[in-house]
C-alpha cells in the first residue's frame, strides 16, 4: 500500500510530514490505531460470545475444562489486547504496541493451526467447526488485526526523531517497506520529469534520514574508526584496523543483514519441493500425498517472494551500510589529509611483488578464511599479517584509496554473509534433499563435479592472473594517457603526435592481448560451468537408473534439476566471490596503512609541546638554532638516492613584525622551504639548547600564504579571492587595485564573475599569480607570506604590485614575508633582506658577504610575460578586449573607485552561479554512437551478425532439448516395465545434446569475443587519433579532466561495460525467448500470460528506466565534486593549512558526501523498487501456470513439470534482463561523449596540410630530403594570426615581415599582449594564420614563412614541429626520470643526454657543482618534485638534445637566478651550432642585451627589428622605452653592457 495517500505531507516538500493545525498526532495514525481497536473488541465480543455459549452447554451436558479454560484466556488476551489498543488511540507508547502485535500474532497463528492447516491436509479437519460461521469472522478478524494492520500501518519514527520531521521511509509501513512503495510518488514524478524532458534537482530527490548524513555518523562513528579520535598511542596507531571499528558502528545492521540471508537460504527450496510434490500428485493422485496441491503452488509463490523480499532487504540494508561507510571513509581520509605532512613517503622496497601462487578452491577458502581471522587481535593469522617489522613500500595515494580502493573494500563486504552463511547453508541444504530424492547417486554426481571443479579453479585463478597482468597494462596506459594530456602542449609544439599515437596504440594492443586471453580462459570457464552440471546430472541419473536400477519420474528429475542448479550455483558462485573478498582485503590494508604510516604534522604526531601564546599582530617572527627536514624519519622527500635536503638555520633569524622582509638566494637554495618551516610544514630539529621556531598554529586569524605555482579554484575569480569572507565592496576593489587587476577585470566579459576554470585553465601565468596575490592581500590574516610572485610578472606590473601592494595601506602593519630575485625593485622597500646559500643555509643580508649581496641584488629582472606560453593562446582568444589592439587600455584604470564590478554592469551577472549544477536528464544514446561498436565488430558486419545470432539461438535450444529429453525419458516408464526403456539410447542422445550445447555455446562467446576485440581497438585508435589531430585550442578550451575522463573511464566502460552487457543482453534474451515460446507450445493458452505479463514488464521497465536515468546522471554528477574538493584540497594542502580553513573545507566536503549519499540511496532504492515488483509479477505468472497445469490442463507429469521448470528458470532472469538493458543504456552514455570527441575539428584540415596527409609517415619527406633544414634561415612575409575565427576574434599577428640569418640570436620583447607569444605560436602553426589556405581568405592577404627554403605552409604539422623547438616559461616534464624527459622515445645515446643536460645547467663534466646538480636518474614524479628554475633546466636540455636549427625560448629562465642564467646563457653560445637561429622572448632584458638583433612587437605589429645598441641610441625608440622603464641600477647597467657589446 502507498503511504504516500495515507499519511499527510508537507506542501514545501512532499517527503515529509505536515504538522496538522492543532495539536495531536498525524490523523492517519488514529485512523489505524481505531481500526485496531474495533478489530480487537470485536474479537473479545465474539470471544466473549462463545465463551458464553460453551458455559451454557456446559450446564445441559459434560463440556472439557480444558476447552472452557482455552475460551476463557482467549477473551481475557482480547480483552488485554482491546486496553493496549484503545491505550495507544489515545497515547501511543511502543511497549504497548509491541506486546499487542506479539499477543495478536501467538493468536492467530493458534488459530492457523488449528483450523486453517486442517484444510490443506487429506486427513486432519478444523477444531472449532462446532463454533460455525462465527470462527471464520473470527479468523478473519484477526488475520486483519495481527498481520494485515500491522504490515499497512505506517511505522513511527525512530526514537528522538519528531513525527513531522522524519522521512517517508523512517513513517512508511513494513508492506511499503518490503515492495519499495513509498517510492511511488518520486518514481512518478521523475518519470513525468524525463517525459516532458525536465531537469532533475538535488531537492527533488528523497531526503536523507538524520542518522545518514555524514557529520551525524562522523560523530557516532569516529571515536571507533579515527586512531586520531580515538586518542591511540602510536604502538596502537601501527596496529590500527579500521574494519574494527566499521563492524561495531554497524553491529545490528550486520546483523539483520545475516537473518535475512539465512531466511533466504531457507526459502529458496521451497521451489523445487514444490515442484516435486506437484508432480508427484499428478503422477499418483491423492495415494502418498498427506497435503493437498494448492498448498504447495502457494508455497511456491510463498518461497518465490520470500526470497525476493528477504534478498531485497538484505540489499537493501546492504547498500544502506556500504554508502554510510564510503560517507565515513571518505570523510575519515579527507580529515586525515588535511594533518599529514605536505611532502610524506617511504623508501620504496627494492624487491618485486611476488606474483600469485595459482590455487585450488580449498586453498581459496583458506586463504579468505585466514585473512578474515587476521583481523582478530593475538591470532596466528593476525601476528603473520602484522609482523613487527615495518614494511617499506610507497604510500598509497589519497585519490586512489578514495576512489579504487573504497569501492574494492565496500564491494568485497556485500559478500561476506554470502560467502560465509548463504553458500555454506545451501550447498549442504542441497545435498540433503538430492539425497532425499535420488539417494547415494546423488554423491556420483558431486564426485564429478568435485573432479572437475579444480580444472575450473585452475581456470579461476588463470582469469585472476591475466586480469591482474591487464590492469597493470591498463594502469599503464591510462598513465600515458594521462601524462600525454596534462603535457598536450609539449606534445603539439614539440610535434610528438605521431610518436605518442603509437606509443599509446602500443600500450593498448598489449592490453587487449591480455584481454583476449582473460576472454578465452572465461569462455573455457563458461564451457565448464555450462559443461559440469550437465555432466552432473547424466552421471547421477546414469547411477540412478543403471547401478541403482530405479524408475526415473518427473517429480524425481525436475526437482532434482532445481536442487542440482541451485548447488552448481553455489559452488560458481564461491570462485567469483573468494577473489573479490581477497581483493577487497588488500585494499583494506591499502586504507590501513595510511592510518598506521603516514606522517603527521608535527602539532599532531607531537601534542605534548603545550599551549602555545598567541601571535599578536606587529611581533617578530623568530627562528632561532633550529633545522628543518621533510620528514621525521631520514627519508628522502621524493629521491631516494639523493642526500636528505636539511634547512639550517644558525644563530637566530628575525623577521620584522608588521614591515616587509626579504629572502632571495640562487635555484634551488631551499627559500620555499623556508616558508613552509615558517607555516610548520616541515619537521623541525632544535639545534640547541636555546632553538626556537614560530609556531604557525600561534595565529589564531590564520596565515596569508601565496605559493609559486598559484593554487586556483574552481570558481569566479571574486570567489577566489574573497576564500570565503565577507565581502567588503571598497576592500575588495581597493585589492584588486593593488594587484594590477582592475584592467583584467575590465576585459573579462563578466567581469570578476568570470569562471577560471580548472586549475585557472582560463588564466595566464600572471593572473594566476595576482589572483593568489589578491587572495593573500584580502585577508585579515597579520602574517602574509608570498612566494616569488613577481617571476610571472612583467617590468611595469612589477613596479605596480610593489608600489600599490607590498607599500600599500592593505599590507601596512602586516607581516610580510617575500621570496624573490627581483632584488633591486624590492630591496628598497624591505625592512629586512635575508640571502639564502646553497645547502638550505639561511643568513641575514647584514652577515652576507658584500659581493654575494651585489651579486643577488644584479640579478633583478624583468620577469615574464603576462601571457606566458603556458596558457597565453587560451587567454588571448577568450578574452573580449581588445588588448593587441589598443596597448595604453592594459593600465586605463588608475584609481580603485573606476574599478567596475559585476553588479556595476547588469549584462556581466551570469544568470546563474551555482557550486554544482544539476544535472540535464539525456535521452538514450544515439543510434550513431551504438554504430561505432555494432559495425565494427568485423569487416563484414551483416554476416557477423546473423551468424552470431544463430549460434547464441541454438546454444539456448539445445540445452532446453536437454531438459525435455529428460522429462520425455521418465515418461517411459509410465507406458511399460523398465525393461523396456533404453537407458543406453537416452543417454547417447542426453550425451550428443550436451555436445551440442556445449559446443554451440562456446561459438557464439568466441564470436563475440573476437568482435568485441577489435570493436575496442578501433574506437580507441579514432578516439587518440582525433586528440591529438584537433587543435591546440580546442584543447585549452576542453578541460584535461573531461578528456582524460574520455580517454580512460569511457573507454574503460566500453571495454568492461558496453561489450560484455551486449552479449549478457543478448544472451538473456535468447535465454528468455526459447523457454517462453517452449511454454506456450506445451500450454498454449499461457500465450495470453505470456504476453500479459510481458506488457505489464514493459510498462514497469519503461517507467523505471525513465525514473532511473536522472537520478544515475545525478548520482554520477554528484561524486565527481567529491573528487575535486579532494583533488583541489591536496593541490593547495598547504594554503589550507595556512589559512587555517581546515574546518570550513571539512563541512564542504559533509555538503558534498551528502549530496552523493543522497542520490545514491534513491539510485539503489529504485534497484529494489523495479525487482521487487518483476520478481511478483514473475512468481505470480509461474503460479498461474502452475494452476492452470495442476487442475485445469489435461497433461502428463512430465510435460507439466518441464513448463514449469522454464517458467521459474525464466522468472530468474526477466529483472536481470531489464537490469541489463538499463546498464547498457546507461552506460551508452560513454559512446555518445566519445562521439562528441571523435567529431573534434582536425588541426591538418583547419592549418594546412602538407602533400602526405597528417597521419602518414615523416620518413617518406625526410628521405626526399635528407638534409632539410640545412641551416636556420627564417624569413617571414605578411604573417597574420588570429587566436580564433579571424571575423569573431581579433587580428593579434598583423601583417609581420621579417628576415633572420642562421645562426642569429633574436631578442623578442614588447609590453603584454604585444603579439610576442603570439609570433612563437603561429610560427608552429599552433593557431590560424594566412598562411593555410583554409583561414588564408579570411585575412587580409595570404602570407608565406620560409624556413631553410622550405615554406613551412607546405609541410606536415608533426614534421614542421619537429624541427624547431621551443622551450616556454613554464615547462611541463613527463612522471619518471630527467633521462626520460629528454628522450621520451630513445632514440639518443647517454652520453649525449649527459653531456645536453651539464651545459644546460652551465656545468662541465669537471666541474665539481655536476655532483650536486641534477642527474639523468634523478627521479620525477610530477611538477611539484622540482623548482620551477630546475624545470626550466631541463627543458633547455631538451632543446639542446632536439637540435633544432631553429629554437625558440618564451622567457625560458625566467625563474632561475642570475649566475646561473648567466652560465646557461655562456653554454647555449658555446654548445649550440653556429647555423642555430635562436628566438627568445623576454623581459630580462639583460638576458638579450648580447643578442644580434631585438625585435620589438606592438599590438601585434613589428615596430623595430634591428641591433639593440642601435635601438637604444635612438631617443623615440620602443626599446629604449623599456629600458628606461627599469629600476636605476638595472637601467645603468643595461645601458653599460649594451654600448660595450655594440
Amino acid at each position: 500500500m502507498d503511504d504516500i495517500s495515507l499519511v499527510e505531507a508537507r506542501r514545501d516538500h512532499p517527503d515529509r510530514l505536515r504538522p496538522p493545525t492543532s495539536a495531536g498526532k498525524p490523523r492517519s495514525y488514529v485512523l489505524y490505531d481505531t481500526l485496531s481497536f474495533i478489530c480487537v473488541l470485536a474479537l473479545f465480543v465474539f470471544s466473549a460470545y462463545a465463551l458464553v455459549l460453551e458455559l451454557r452447554a456446559s450446564s445441559r451436558e459434560d463440556v472439557d475444562a480444558m476447552e472452557l479454560t482455552i475460551h476463557a484466556f482467549q477473551s481475557a488476551a482480547f480483552a488485554y489486547t482491546g486496553f493496549l489498543a484503545a491505550s495507544n488511540t489515545f497515547h501511543w507508547t511502543r511497549l504497548a504496541a509491541v506486546q499487542k502485535g506479539i499477543i495478536l500474532l501467538i493468536l492467530w497463528a493458534v488459530y492457523m493451526y488449528c483450523d486453517v492447516w486442517p484444510l490443506a491436509t487429506y486427513s486432519r479437519t478444523p477444531a472449532d467447526t462446532h463454533e460455525g460461521i462465527i470462527l471464520w469472522v473470527k479468523v478473519s478478524l484477526l488475520t486483519f488485526a495481527a498481520v494485515v494492520l500491522p504490515l499497512i500501518s505506517p511505522r513511527r519514527p525512530p526514537p528522538g526523531i519528531p513525527v513531522w520531521d522524519a522521512t517517508v521511509d523512517q513513517t512508511a509501513s513494513i508492506l511499503s517497506v518490503v515492495t519499495y512503495a513509498w517510492m511511488d510518488s518520486f518514481i512518478r514524478f521523475s518519470a513525468k520529469l524525463h517525459a516532458t524532458n525536465g531537469k532533475l534537482e538535488q531537492e527533488q530527490l528523497p531526503p536523507l534520514p538524520e542518522e545518514r548524513h555524514v557529520d551525524y555518523m562522523v560523530e557516532a562513528s569516529y571515536k571507533y574508526v579515527d586512531p586520531i579520535k580515538a586518542e591511540v598511542d602510536d604502538h596502537k596507531r601501527k596496529r590500527w584496523n579500521v574494519a574494527w571499528g566499521l563492524l561495531w558502528v554497524f553491529r545490528w545492521e550486520e546483523a539483520l543483514m545475516g537473518t535475512m540471508v539465512a531466511l533466504a537460504s531457507f526459502a529458496s527450496f521451497m521451489a523445487p519441493l514444490s515442484i516435486r510434490h506437484i508432480l508427484a500428485h499428478i503422477e499418483n493422485g491423492p495415494d502418498g500425498e498427506t497435503i493437498r496441491p494448492w498448498v504447495w503452488i502457494a508455497a511456491l509463490l510463498l518461497g518465490s517472494m520470500t526470497v525476493s523480499f528477504a534478498m531485497q532487504f538484505y540489499h537493501y540494508v546492504s547498500t544502506t551500510v556500504v554508502m554510510r561507510t564510503q560517507a565515513v571513509l571518505t570523510q575519515l581520509m579527507y580529515d586525515h589529509s588535511l594533518r599529514m605532512r605536505a611532502k610524506t613517503s617511504k623508501a620504496k622496497s627494492t624487491g618485486k611483488p611476488r606474483p600469485r601462487e595459482a590455487v585450488s578452491i580449498a586453498k581459496l577458502i583458506s586463504a579468505a578464511v585466514g585473512r578474515i581471522l587476521s583481523f582478530v587481535p593475538g591470532t596466528a593469522q593476525a601476528k603473520r599479517a602484522h609482523p613487527d617489522e615495518e614494511t617499506h613500500e610507497d604510500m598509497p595515494a589519497i585519490n586512489n584509496l578514495v576512489t579504487t580502493d573504497l569501492k574494492t573494500v565496500t564491494d568485497a563486504s556485500t559478500f561476506l554473509w554470502l560467502v560465509f552463511l548463504e553458500t555454506p547453508l545451501q550447498i549442504a541444504l542441497s545435498l540433503y534433499f538430492l539425497y532425499q530424492i535420488l539417494g547415494w547417486s546423488t554423491f556420483v554426481g558431486v564426485a564429478v563435479m568435485v573432479v572437475l571443479l579444480p580444472f575450473a579453479d585452475w581456470l579461476n585463478d588463470l582469469a585472476r592472473k591475466y586480469g591482474k597482468e591487464k590492469k597493470q597494462q591498463s594502469d599503464q596506459r591510462v598513465t600515458l594517457v594521462i601524462q600525454m594530456l596534462k603535457n598536450f602542449r609539449t606534445v603539439k609544439l614539440l610535434g610528438w603526435e605521431p610518436e605518442q599515437a603509437s606509443s599509446v596504440e602500443a600500450k593498448r594492443v598489449e592490453e587487449l592481448k591480455l584481454t583476449r586471453k582473460i576472454n578465452v580462459t572465461q569462455i573455457w570457464m563458461n564451457f565448464i560451468k555450462t559443461f559440469i552440471p550437465l555432466l552432473v546430472m547424466l552421471a547421477s541419473y546414469a547411477t540412478y537408473t543403471l547401478v541403482m536400477g530405479r524408475e526415473l519420474s518427473a517429480s524425481v528429475v525436475f526437482s532434482s534439476i532445481a536442487l542440482f542448479e541451485i548447488l552448481r550455483a553455489q559452488l560458481g558462485f564461491l570462485l567469483f566471490r573468494i577473489p573479490i573478498l581477497i581483493d577487497g582485503k588488500v585494499s583494506l590494508d591499502r586504507i590501513n596503512r595510511l592510518f598506521r604510516e603516514s606522517e603527521l604534522l608535527d602539532q599532531l604526531s607531537h601534542p605534548d609541546q603545550g599551549v602555545v601564546p598567541p601571535y599578536e599582530q606587529g611581533e617578530d617572527i623568530l627562528i632561532r638554532n633550529a633545522r628543518f627536514t621533510w620528514t621525521d624519519t631520514g627519508a628522502t622527500a621524493h629521491l631516494q638516492d639523493n642526500p636528505q635536503f636539511c634547512l639550517n638555520v644558525t644563530g637566530e633569524v628575525r623577521f620584522k613584525g608588521a614591515g616587509l622582509n626579504l629572502i632571495y638566494g640562487p635555484t634551488a637554495c631551499g627559500k620555499t622551504s623556508l616558508l613552509m618551516a615558517l607555516l610548520g610544514e616541515m619537521h623541525y630539529m632544535p639545534a640547541g639548547a636555546d632553538s626556537f621556531v614560530f609556531e604557525s598554529r600561534s595565529c589564531a586569524r590564520g596565515i596569508a600564504y601565496v605559493a609559486q605555482e598559484p593554487w586556483i579554484l574552481q570558481d569566479t575569480v571574486r570567489n577566489n579571492i574573497l576564500f570565503d569572507t565577507p565581502f567588503d565592496e571598497e576592500r575588495y576593489k581597493k585589492t584588486l587595485h593593488a594587484c594590477a587587476l582592475g584592467p583584467d577585470v575590465e576585459g573579462w566579459t563578466k567581469r570578476d564573475l568570470t569562471d577560471v576554470g580548472e586549475r585557472g585553465v582560463t588564466l595566464s601565468g600572471g593572473q594566476k599569480a595576482r589572483i593568489a596575490l589578491a587572495r593573500a592581500v584580502y585577508s585579515h590574516c597579520p602574517i602574509v607570506l608570498i612566494d616569488d610572485v613577481l617571476a610571472a610578472l612583467d617590468n611595469s606590473t612589477v613596479m605596480l604590485i610593489v608600489n600599490r601592494c607590498l607599500c600599500g595601506e592593505l599590507l601596512r602593519g602586516r607581516t610580510v614575508v617575500l621570496v624573490s630575485n627581483n632584488v633591486a625593485v624590492v630591496r628598497p622597500h624591505a625592512d629586512r633582506v635575508f640571502g639564502m646559500l646553497p645547502g638550505g643555509i639561511i643568513r641575514s643580508d647584514e652577515t652576507c658577504p658584500d659581493k654575494l649581496a651585489e651579486k643577488c641584488a644584479f640579478a633583478d629582472n624583468l620577469l615574464g610575460d603576462a601571457s606566458s606560453f603556458a596558457s597565453s593562446t587560451v587567454v588571448e582568444s577568450s578574452r573580449s578586449m581588445s588588448d593587441v589592439d589598443s596597448p595604453t587600455k592594459v593600465f586605463a584604470v588608475d584609481a580603485w573607485e573606476a574599478i567596475r564590478l559585476a553588479e556595476d554592469v547588469p549584462s556581466a551577472i551570469p544568470e546563474t552561479i551555482k557550486a554544482c549544477r544539476s544535472v540535464q536528464p539525456k535521452d538514450s544514446p544515439r543510434a550513431s554512437s551504438w554504430l561505432l561498436v555494432l559495425t565494427n565488430m568485423s569487416a563484414h558486419p551483416v554476416l557477423y551478425w546473423l551468424l552470431f545470432l544463430g549460434a547464441l539461438l541454438l546454444s539456448n535450444l539445445v540445452v532446453n532439448a536437454q531438459f525435455w529429453l529428460l522429462g520425455y525419458w521418465a515418461k517411459q516408464y509410465s507406458h511399460g516395465p523398465v525393461s523396456s526403456v533404453s537407458v543406453s539410447w537416452f543417454l547417447g542422445l542426453y550425451s550428443a545434446l550436451l555436445l551440442a550445447a556445449t559446443i554451440s555455446d562456446f561459438a557464439s562467446r568466441a564470436m563475440h569475443m573476437s568482435g568485441s576485440l577489435r570493436a575496442c581497438a578501433v574506437i580507441h585508435r579514432k578516439l587518440i587519433q582525433s586528440v591529438l589531430g584537433t587543435t591546440l585550442r580546442r584543447l585549452e578550451q576542453t578541460p584535461t579532466s573531461q578528456i582524460i575522463a574520455r580517454c580512460t573511464g569511457d573507454i574503460g566502460a566500453v571495454d568492461g561495460q558496453i561489450v560484455p552487457f551486449l552479449f549478457t543482453l543478448l544472451d538473456y534474451t535468447a535465454f528468455l525467448v526459447v523457454r517462453l515460446i517452449m511454454v506456450m507450445v506445451v500450454a498454449p493458452v499461457f500465450t495470453i500470460g505470456v504476453a500479459v505479463v510481458a506488457i505489464a514488464g514493459t510498462i514497469c521497465a519503461r517507467v523505471y528506466m525513465a525514473a532511473q536515468r536522472p537520478v544515475k546522471q545525478e548520482e554520477a554528477g554528484t561524486r565527481a565534486p567529491i573528487l575535486g574538493l579532494l583533488n583541489t584540497t591536496l593541490a593547495g594542502i598547504v594554503s589550507v593549512r595556512a589559512y587555517g580553513v581546515q574546518e570550513r573545507f571539512r563541512q564542504q566536503m559533509y555538503g558534498r558526501i551528502d549530496r552523493w549519499t543522497r542520490a545514491s540511496n534513491t539510485f539503489f532504492n529504485l534497484n529494489r523498487w523495479m525487482t521487487v515488483r518483476v520478481d511478483t509479477m514473475a512468481a505470480l505468472f509461474t503460479v498461474s501456470l502452475a494452476i492452470y497445469l495442476t487442475y485445469f490442463a489435461k497433461l502428463d507429469a512430465s510435460n507439466i513439470g518441464f513448463s514449469l521448470s522454464m517458467a521459474i528458470a525464466a522468472s530468474t532472469k526477466v529483472f536481470e534482463w531489464v537490469r541489463t538493458f538499463n546498464a547498457l543504456d546507461l552506460a551508452g552514455d560513454s559512446l555518445d561523449r566519445i562521439e562528441e570527441y571523435l567529431e573534434f575539428e582536425r588541426e591538418d584540415e583547419l592549418m594546412g596540410s602538407g602533400e602526405h596527409g597528417y597521419s602518414k609517415e615523416l620518413a617518406e619527406f625526410e628521405s626526399q630530403n635528407p638534409d632539410w633544414p640545412a641551416n636556420g634561415d627564417l624569413e617571414v612575409r605578411d604573417l597574420y594570426a588570429s587566436y580564433g575565427e579571424p571575423e569573431q576574434d581579433p587580428i593579434a599577428l598583423k601583417g609581420l615581415s621579417f628576415k633572420v640569418k642562421a645562426g642569429e640570436r633574436i631578442g623578442i620583447v614588447g609590453r603584454t599582449g604585444s603579439g610576442k607569444t603570439t609570433l612563437t605560436l603561429a610560427l608552429l602553426r599552433c593557431i590560424p594564420t594566412n598562411l593555410s589556405s583554409y583561414f588564408g581568405s579570411r585575412f587580409p592577404q595570404m602570407g608565406e614563412v620560409l624556413y631553410s627554403g622550405v615554406s613551412i605552409g607546405s609541410l606536415d604539422l608533426p614534421l614542421l614541429r619537429k624541427h624547431i623547438t621551443t622551450i616556454p616559461q613554464n615547462p611541463e616534464l613527463l612522471a619518471g626520470d630527467i633521462r626520460k624527459n629528454l628522450d621520451p622515445f630513445s632514440e639518443y645515446e647517454e652520453p649525449e643526454l649527459t653531456r645536453a643536460l651539464l651545459s644546460a645547467q652551465g656545468l662541465s663534466k669537471d666541474d665539481p657543482r655536476a655532483q650536486d646538480g641534477l642527474k639523468l636518474s634523478t627521479k620525477i614524479s610530477g611538477d611539484s618534485d622540482l623548482s620551477a628554475g630546475e624545470r626550466q633546466i631541463i627543458a633547455l636540455a631538451r632543446a639542446m638534445v632536439r637540435k633544432s636549427k631553429l629554437l625558440i625560448m618564451d622567457e625560458a629562465t625566467s625563474s632561475i637566478d642570475h649566475a646561473t642564467d648567466e652560465r646557461i646563457q655562456n653554454s647555449l653560445r658555446e654548445h649550440l651550432a653556429r647555423d642555430v637561429t635562436v628566438l627568445t622572448v623576454a623581459h630580462r632584458l639583460r638576458t638579450i642585451c648580447d643578442y644580434d638583433k631585438v625585435m620589438v612587437l606592438d599590438a601585434g605589429r613589428l615596430v623595430e627589428f634591428d641591433k639593440p645598441a642601435i635601438l637604444l641610441a635612438r631617443e623615440d625608440s620602443y626599446f629604449r622605452r623599456l629600458v628606461d622603464d627599469s629600476p636605476e641600477q638595472e637601467r645603468e647597467a643595461l645601458y653599460a653592457a649594451i654600448r660595450r657589446l655594440g
